[in-house]
C-alpha cells in the first residue's frame, strides 16, 4: 500500500515570524553587534555591605548614605552622610514641636536630644585602593571644633555632619586636587542660634590623605556663603564651581579660577532670583536646573566670557513646569552629558508624583525621555512632544520620585532613582503592593530611546532606597552607592564582561487590540529561542501628601495631622528660613491629605516563567486584556542558545504608551519641526515621507520598505553638522521599517503604518 502523505499546517503567525527572522537582521546596527555586553544585573558583586570587603555603612550604620565619590590617583574616595534619619527628625521636630523628636516608629535608634545625637555626626571620607589587595580605609573623620550653640559646651559639634560633594580640578599650575564640600549642623539649631560659627567647609587634599579647609574668610564670598553646604563641584572656562546649598540641596553657584586660594578668588555667578538645584556646563554654556515648589522646575542657560565675574544673564530655555501644569516635577536634581545631549532628571516629591527625564539637544530643541505627554508652544511652531522611551514619568513606577544620579560606563548612561516606596513602607494602604518595589532603580540605556533595568529592589536591599552616588573607573567598573537610613549605606561594584549569549536588545510592544500585544525584537546572534516575561501595571490609591511623617496607628485614616505653623516668626526663628519653609509646604500637603490620587506601579517583578517562548524575535501575546485595577504591562525578552545559556534581559518595554508606534505620520511631524527651524536636510526628509507616504496608501509595503532602506543608507550626509538629528532619525526609520516589515507579513495591520 502506498504511505500516506500527510501536509502539516504552519500556522501563519510561524511562517510570518521565519520570514521576518532575515529582515530584522539587516536593521542589527554594527555598534550593537559588536560591542561588549552593558552591565547587566549579574555583572554586579557588593563592595561594601552584607558579603561585601567591608560591612554596610563601613561598619557603622550610622553613615547612613554614600553622598559623594571621585576617582583620585587611581583610588575611590567615598564622603558620607551620618546618621540621616535622625538628623532630619530633629530637623522636623525643633521646627514644630508636635512632631515626635525621633522616627516612629524609631528604626534608626534615634536619640530623643540634641545633645545626644552629636556624638553620632562626625562625617567621613573612606577610600578604596583596588587589588590585590583589595583595601578600604578611612581617611578623614569630621573633628568636633565647634561650640555647642545652645549650651555652650565647647567642641561638641562636628565641623560636618555629611560629605556632600567631590570633584577633582586641575588647578592653574597643574596641580591636581580633590575638594570636598561639607554640610554643617547649622540646619538643626537656626541661623539665630548659630550666629557667627563656623558654616559649611570646602576641603582641598592633593595626596588624599591630609585635607585642609580652603581659606575661608568671613568677609569674603566664600567665607559667608549661603546655605549650610557645599556640593555640585565641576569645572567650566578654567574655573573652579561649586553650589553653596541649604539642606535641601539649592542655592547659589560660586566661582573662582583659584580656588586653593580661598577667600576672596570666589565670585557669586547666579543672580539671587536663580535659585539652583543642579548646573552642568554643555556645549560651551553653563546649564542651571532650578527649584519652584509650585510652579516646577526650569532650565536656563549662561554663556559667559571667561572673564565676567557674574552674575551672570540667563536665558531660560524650558519654563517653570516645562509645560506641565498638574503637579510639576519642583527641582531638576541631576544633569548629565552623555554622547553629545543633556540629559535633565527631576523631582517629583514635593507634588506627589514620580520623577521625569528630558534631554536636550546641542541646537537647544530637548526631548522628553520619560515623562508625561505635553504641547510645547515656542513663538508660532506649536508641537507634540511625547517621551522618546515610551515610558511615563518614573519609568512606570510612581514611587521613583527622583531621578536622583546619573553616570556613564562603557558607553552606557545608568539613571539611579529614589524609590519612595520603602519610605512608605508603614502606610498601611500601601503595604500589600510596595514589597516588590522596595529599594532604588538603577536603569540603563545607550541611546535615551530603549531602557534597561539593572534593578528595581536595591539589589536586594529593600532599605537601601536611593542610588545617591555614581564613579566610574575602566578598569575597577562603576561603583554606585546607596543612601539607607536603617542600616547603613551600601556600594556595589558593576565590571563588564563576555557573555556566553547576549541580551535581546531594541525590544518593541504595541497594543494590536483590547486582547493582543505585538513584540518585536532584533535577532540575537546563536540564539535558538527566546523567553518572553511580563509584568503587570496596577492603580493604587495613595494620598496626596509627600512625606510620610505619621506612625502607622495614624497613617491609614490620617496620614498627618495638620500643624498650626506660623510665618518666619515666633517657633520658626530657631531654624533656616529654607527649612521652615519647607515644613510650612509640607504641613500645607498634609492639611489636604484626605485627598486621594490614583498612582500606577509594578505589581510585582519580573517572574522566571515565561509567558511564550518563540523561535523568532516577533511575539503576539494575545493574553494581553486587561481588567481594574490592572492598567498596563511591562515585557522583557531573554535569548537562549543551543548549550541553554540564558542572556541577560533585554529593555524593558512599556504599553499602553502615550508614545504612539512609529508611522508615516509621526515623522511627518518630525518633518514640520525641521522645517520651522530651517534645517538643512528637511526637504529630502519631507520628500521620503511624501514618497513612503504614498507607497503605504497604494498598499506597496515592500515599496515603502525599499524606501525605507535606501533612505537609511543615505542619512549620514543629509544633516551636516547635526548628528543628532541623523542620529534621532536612524532610530526613528530602524523603528518603521521593523513595522513594515511586521505589516507585510499580516502581524500588524498595514494601514496601522500610516
Amino acid at each position: 500500500m502506498r504511505a500516506q502523505r500527510y501536509r502539516v499546517k504552519i500556522p501563519r503567525l510561524v511562517v510570518s515570524a521565519i520570514a521576518i527572522v532575515a529582515a530584522l537582521v539587516m536593521v542589527v546596527p554594527p555598534t550593537l553587534a559588536n560591542h561588549l555586553p552593558p552591565l547587566a544585573r549579574q555583572n554586579f558583586t557588593t563592595a561594601v555591605g552584607p558579603g561585601g570587603d567591608k560591612p554596610q555603612g563601613f561598619g557603622d550604620r550610622d553613615n547612613s548614605w554614600a553622598w559623594s565619590m571621585a576617582w583620585f590617583q587611581g583610588k575611590l574616595y567615598v564622603g558620607t552622610s551620618r546618621a540621616s534619619r535622625c538628623v532630619e527628625a530633629q530637623i522636623w521636630h525643633r521646627a514644630a514641636p508636635t512632631i515626635a523628636p525621633v522616627p516612629v516608629p524609631n528604626d534608626a535608634d534615634c536619640p530623643a536630644t540634641l545633645p545626644e545625637l552629636l556624638p553620632r555626626l562626625q562625617a567621613e571620607i573612606w577610600r578604596y585602593t583596588p587589588g590585590p589587595p583589595e583595601v578600604w580605609e578611612r581617611v578623614l573623620q569630621s573633628p568636633f571644633s565647634i561650640d555647642n550653640p545652645e549650651t555652650g559646651q565647647a567642641n561638641a559639634v562636628p565641623a560636618d555632619i555629611g560629605f556632600r560633594g567631590m570633584y577633582v580640578f586641575k588647578e592653574q599650575d597643574g596641580t591636581e586636587a580633590l575638594y570636598v564640600g561639607g554640610l554643617s549642623a547649622k540646619p538643626m539649631f537656626g541661623l539665630q542660634l548659630w550666629g557667627n560659627r563656623p558654616s559649611q567647609r570646602l576641603l582641598r587634599t592633593t595626596n588624599g590623605t591630609d585635607y585642609t579647609q580652603v581659606n575661608s574668610d568671613p568677609n569674603t564670598v566664600l567665607g559667608n556663603p549661603v546655605g549650610a553646604c557645599f556640593r555640585g563641584m565641576t569645572s567650566f572656562q578654567g574655573k573652579f564651581y561649586v553650589l553653596a546649598c541649604n539642606i535641601q540641596g539649592s542655592g547659589q553657584l560660586y566661582a573662582s579660577a583659584h580656588p586653593e586660594a580661598g577667600g576672596g578668588t570666589f565670585t557669586k555667578v547666579t543672580p539671587d532670583s536663580v535659585e539652583v538645584f543642579e548646573y552642568a556646563p554643555y556645549q560651551g554654556r553653563l546649564f542651571v536646573g532650578t527649584h519652584d515648589f509650585n510652579l516646577g522646575y526650569s532650565v536656563m542657560f549662561a554663556q559667559p566670557a571667561p572673564s565676567d565675574p557674574g552674575p551672570y544673564t540667563f536665558t531660560t530655555l524650558i519654563p517653570k513646569g516645562a509645560y506641565l501644569t498638574e503637579r510639576p516635577n519642583t527641582d531638576v536634581l541631576s544633569m548629565y552629558e552623555f554622547r553629545g545631549r543633556l540629559y535633565v532628571g527631576g523631582n517629583g516629591v514635593a507634588q506627589t508624583t514620580a520623577a521625569e527625564l528630558i534631554r536636550i539637544n546641542p541646537d537647544l530643541t530637548w526631548d522628553v525621555v520619560a515623562g508625561k505627554k505635553r504641547t510645547v508652544t515656542t513663538g508660532t511652531t506649536t508641537e507634540v512632544k511625547t517621551p522618546i522611551s515610551g515610558f511615563p514619568a518614573g519609568f512606570s513606577n510612581h514611587f521613583n520620585q527622583h531621578m536622583w544620579r546619573m553616570g556613564a560606563h562603557d558607553d552606557a548612561l545608568h539613571v539611579g532613582t529614589f524609590d519612595s516606596s520603602t519610605t512608605w513602607r508603614y502606610y498601611d494602604g500601601a503595604k500589600p503592593y510596595i514589597g516588590p518595589l522596595q529599594g532604588y532603580d538603577l536603569w540603563q540605556t545607550r541611546e535615551g530611546w530603549y531602557f534597561s533595568a539593572i534593578t528595581t529592589n536595591g539589589f536586594g536591599d529593600p532599605e537601601s532606597f536611593g542610588a545617591r552616588t555614581f564613579a566610574s573607573d575602566p578598569t575597577s567598573g562603576l561603583f554606585v552607592g546607596s543612601a539607607n537610613n536603617l542600616e547603613g549605606l551600601t556600594i556595589v561594584q558593576g565590571v563588564p564582561s563576555a557573555a556566553a549569549i547576549g541580551a535581546p536588545q531594541r525590544l518593541e510592544v504595541e497594543r494590536k487590540d483590547a486582547t493582543t500585544t505585538v513584540l518585536s525584537w532584533l535577532p540575537v546572534n546563536g540564539a535558538t529561542k527566546y523567553h518572553v516575561l511580563r509584568l503587570k501595571l496596577r492603580e493604587i490609591d495613595m494620598p496626596s501628601f509627600p512625606y510620610p511623617i505619621c506612625s502607622p496607628s495614624s497613617c491609614p485614616a490620617a496620614p498627618a495631622r495638620p500643624l498650626e505653623i506660623g510665618p518666619s516668626g515666633g517657633t520658626l526663628t530657631n531654624i533656616t528660613e529654607e527649612v521652615a519653609s519647607t515644613l510650612r509646604e509640607a504641613v500645607r500637603g498634609a492639611a489636604s491629605a484626605t485627598t486621594i490620587i490614583k498612582v500606577v506601579v509594578p505589581s510585582e517583578t519580573f517572574g522566571a516563567t515565561p509567558i511564550g517562548s518563540p523561535t523568532a524575535p516577533v511575539y503576539v501575546d494575545n493574553t494581553a486584556s486587561l481588567a481594574a485595577p490592572y492598567v498596563g504591562f511591562q515585557y522583557v525578552v531573554v535569548a537562549v542558545n543551543a548549550n541553554g545559556n540564558i542572556s541577560a534581559a533585554s529593555n524593558v518595554a512599556n504599553t499602553p504608551s502615550e508614545t504612539p508606534p512609529m508611522t508615516a505620520t509621526v515623522l511627518d511631524a518630525y518633518t514640520h519641526g525641521l522645517e520651522a527651524r530651517n534645517v538643512q536636510g528637511a526637504a529630502s526628509l519631507r520628500t521620503f515621507v511624501t514618497n513612503v507616504t504614498s507607497k503605504v496608501d497604494g498598499g506597496d509595503i515592500q515599496g515603502a520598505i525599499d524606501l525605507t532602506n535606501q533612505f537609511r543608507q543615505q542619512l549620514g550626509g543629509l544633516f551636516p553638522g547635526r548628528w543628532w538629528n541623523a542620529e534621532d532619525l536612524a532610530l526613528m526609520t530602524e523603528k518603521l521599517v521593523r513595522r513594515l516589515y511586521l505589516a507585510r507579513a499580516n502581524v500588524i495591520p498595514p494601514s496601522s503604518v500610516r
